[in-house]
Formats: structure tokens, C-alpha cells, sequence
């Protein structure tokens, strides 16, 4: 089997957030493989656990990954904070790939950002690194890539951090499928009375519930007060930030200097966006095509904008309401770098911006592998067509078994039993009760 086939088979995904098929993120050819160990959401430590853990599993992920892609030069981006990372990843590297100190800002993670720290090249409007010769691979993606190749193993867990206001803060391995409320218990309990729970990090999480499972692009879960602002934006209505925006709304310009993609060159200009939301204007077509580039990092919305207001939900909307520039029209707009130091927004300000400095606590890991009673493996938790189910209810299934395949001709992804137990229910999840 080729190391595409293995990954697919064993429905490798990027674990960074958005879930792309890694097989075919793979099977291209790039010179450049970077190794993203940024973890840049603020609270996260499940990357950086992988790391401490298993460095030997990272370092021959990586080698497999720049092997498929035929790269001919492997770098991985560590923030400078990390000290005991750059010294042990700089000790194991003997020439195997470059080891770059990244500075703790928000977000350096973002794939285009980091390129351009590591290669100094800028991808274009509208593209992705490999057009610049260049593939971006999450740290955790990469040991599932060698645990696949190297094992046959399939993706059934993975790291996981809880943290914010709970009692003891940890990184967990666990099944996918494990729900959000036995990660809090298994936390020590929230701290305060009531609380909301977010999906991915501060910045750029989504609100779920307690009953909400671990997906293959679950990177944490944060335990913050209802009142919290990464909270409270992502439930602003367009029609309220409209008014807001024509009435406080000073055009400053922060979140156009603060944006991530326009320090690299790329034509977003939020500004602009907010005045044409605040006021029906029709004058600024650019403005408003170019917003689809955004990478809803949420540094406008969250840390930019003085007066509270959210560029970052006003473009969303945009997105689903507008065409994004034809290839003609960005052709003509060539990224052009005007990188300012003092632009990029460190972890800490962010933190404290944010409200996340008293849960600012490095999370151990939890050494027990987790089982939970049940689990509810959604068929989406992946970029493309949902998987096919393979199981029926009244089915046993045993761990690692195949129960839902990626569908013929999709972009998509298959999915495996964490554990073994009973299929007892099958709609858009997978609903498992397990054995022991």
C-alpha cells in the first residue's frame, strides 16, 4: 500500500481545524514541507503535548509527508516561548529539517503567515501555500500520518486540552466520540456557576453544548463565563453591528493594520467594509469581493476594534451573500508584503483582551486513556462529502473497525470505531454504546 492509500484508508484529516483529506492534501508535489507547531489559539497545549511525548512519531510523519510531496526541504515553526521544544526538536533535527523560533503573536499559526516567516513567500489571493511550492501540515496530523503508514493504524482518538474555568486544566487522549461532559468532569468540575463551553480556541471556536463529541478536528475545549467576548461575537446580529457601526464606527483603520492577511500583502481592508455595511454603500466593489480571502482569524473583531464592533461576522455575512473576485479580476493584485512588527498582536495582550489571563495555567496531560459509556461520531467531522455509514443498529463493531467509508469520487474521509460496543442508533452520527 502507498502512503496515500494508507492515509486514506485510515482517514487521516488535518487536525489544525478545518479537517482537509490529508491524502489528498498529499498527493501533490511541493518543495517545501512546513511543519505547523504554532498552536496559536491561546490555552491550547494539545500540540504541544503530541510533541513532548512523541517527537520520533512528528519527525517520521513529516519524513513520509515530504517524501509523498517529493519536498526537498522540511522546516517546523515553534514559538519562541516553547524553549524546551526548540531545544529538543533543534538536538533531533541533525540536518533532517530546520527548526524556526516564531514569535508568541496571534495568529502564527495561520498557514500563510507561516510560509511566509519560513520561505519568505506569499501566496496568492484566492490560494494555498502549494502554489507557492509549499504544503502545511499540522503537528498532530503528521504522527497520525506515521501511526498510518507505519501501523496500518486508523484515526480513533486524539489529543484533546480542556481548560479555562475549570478546576485542573489537562490534555486528554480521547475517543472520538467522547463527550464534552466527561472532559469537564474529568477536569475537576467547572469553577464557576455558569459557563459556556467553546470549540477549537478563543479566537476562532465555535458555542457547543456539554453533549457535544470529540471530532478529528478537536483540538480543545475552552470553559468560559456566558458574558466572555469570544463568547458574545459570534452571537452579534449583522442588523445590530450595522447600527453600531453607524454610530461609533471612527474608521481608525486598526482592523485593516491588525489584519493577519493584509500584513502579507493580500487586498482586505475591513475598514472599508464596515463603511459600506454602516452606511448601504455600493461605491467599493473590491472591498467587498476581496473580503472572501479573509481567513476569519477574528483579530479585527476580538482585539482590533476598539469600539466592540465585528468586522469578522459582517464579512461571514458578506460571504454567503456575494461572489468572490473572478480570476481576472485578481490577477492584477499581486501580493505585496508590508510587514510591521508592531501589527502582529502578542498572545499575551490577546489573552488579557480576551479575559483568559486567570485561566492562564499549562495544562498537564492525563496519562489514563479515556472510555466513555458512549459515543457519537458525526458523519461530517471532515472537509467534503459526509461519509457513507457501513453499520446498522443492533451491530457489534470492534475497535478500529471500519464503519463508515469515504464516498466514490468526493472529497471526504473514512471513519473507524474508536472502541468496540453495540451500534444503537445511525443517522448524521454514528451512535455507539461500548463494551466494558
Amino acid at each position: 500500500m502507498s502512503i496515500i492509500e494508507a492515509i486514506e484508508s485510515a482517514g487521516v484529516v488535518g487536525c489544525g481545524g478545518a479537517g482537509f483529506p490529508s491524502a489528498v492534501k498529499l498527493d501533490n508535489k511541493a518543495e517545501i514541507l512546513i511543519v505547523n507547531a504554532a498552536e496559536c489559539e491561546p490555552l491550547l497545549y494539545s500540540d504541544y503535548w503530541a510533541m513532548v511525548r512523541h517527537p520520533e512519531l512528528l519527525i517520521r510523519g513529516a519524513e513520509l509527508a515530504a517524501q509523498a510531496l517529493n519536498a526537498r526541504k522540511k522546516y517546523i515553526g515553534i514559538k519562541e516561548k516553547r524553549t524546551d521544544l526548540l531545544d529538543l526538536y533543534r538536538a533531533k533535527a541533525d540536518g533532517r529539517f530546520e527548526v524556526i523560533s516564531l514569535r508568541d503573536v496571534y495568529p502564527a499559526g495561520d498557514e500563510h503567515m507561516l510560509t511566509h516567516e519560513a520561505t519568505g513567500r506569499v501566496p496568492p489571493h484566492g490560494g494555498l501555500p502549494l502554489h507557492v511550492g509549499v504544503v502545511v501540515h499540522n503537528v498532530i496530523t503528521l504522527q497520525q500520518i506515521a501511526e498510518a503508514v507505519d501501523e496500518g493504524k486508523p484515526v480513533t482518538s486524539r489529543y484533546v486540552t480542556i481548560a479555562g474555568a475549570v478546576a485542573d486544566p489537562l490534555v486528554v487522549e480521547a475517543p472520538l466520540g467522547t463527550p464534552v461532559s466527561m472532559l469537564i468532569e474529568l477536569a475537576g468540575g467547572a469553577t464557576i456557576p455558569e459557563y459556556a463551553v467553546l470549540e477549537g480556541g478563543a479566537m476562532m471556536g465555535k458555542r457547543v453544548e456539554t453533549a457535544e463529541p470529540v471530532k478529528k478536528t478537536s483540538a480543545g475545549f475552552l470553559v468560559l463565563p456566558p458574558n466572555n467576548p469570544a463568547l458574545t461575537d459570534a452571537s452579534l446580529d449583522i442588523h445590530k453591528i450595522a447600527l453600531i457601526a453607524r454610530s461609533v464606527c471612527d474608521q481608525c483603520y486598526y482592523c485593516t493594520e491588525m489584519c493577519p492577511r493584509r500584513i502579507i500583502g493580500h487586498a482586505i481592508e475591513p475598514h472599508k467594509i464596515m463603511r459600506q455595511i454602516a452606511f448601504n454603500l455600493e461605491t467599493d466593489k473590491d472591498a467587498t469581493s476581496f473580503a472572501h480571502f479573509c481567513c476569519e482569524c477574528g483579530a479585527c473583531s476580538l482585539y482590533a476594534c476598539p469600539q466592540l464592533i465585528s468586522p469578522r461576522r459582517v464579512i461571514q455575512w458578506l460571504k454567503e451573500r456575494t461572489s468572490p473576485p473572478s480570476e481576472e479580476e485578481t490577477e492584477n493584485f499581486r501580493p505585496s508584503p508590508v510587514i510591521n512588527e508592531n501589527s502582529k498582536i502578542p498572545t499575551p495582550r490577546l489573552e488579557a483582551r480576551l479575559g483568559l489571563t486567570p485561566y492562564k495555567v499549562r495544562a498537564r496531560f492525563h496519562e489514563e486513556f479515556l472510555h466513555p459509556a458512549e459515543m457519537v461520531l458525526p458523519l461530517d467531522q471532515h472537509f467534503g462529502t459526509p461519509s457513507e455509514p457501513l453499520v446498522r443498529p443492533g451491530q457489534s463493531v470492534a475497535a478500529g473497525e471500519l464503519i463508515a467509508r469515504r464516498p466514490a469520487d468526493t472529497l471526504g474521509a473514512n471513519l473507524h470505531a474508536p472502541l468496540a460496543g453495540e451500534v444503537i442508533a445511525v443517522n448524521d452520527s454514528i451512535r455507539i454504546q461500548t463494551l466494558g
